[in-house]
């Protein structure tokens, strides 16, 4: 099994700041960020 990639804490505040201030959902922040939906919700 693949371990998991660790997102540090800078990649995350992005995260959320694109969905919170640029009004994103989670999956076009996802896609912006080349990651699955899915872990957004992790």
């Amino acid at each position: 099994m693949i371990a998991p990639k660790p997102f540090d804490r800078d990649f995350k505040l992005n995260a959320v700041q694109r969905m919170t201030q640029q009004g994103k959902s989670t999956s076009q922040v996802a896609r912006d960020l080349g990651i699955s939906p899915k872990t957004m919700h992790g």
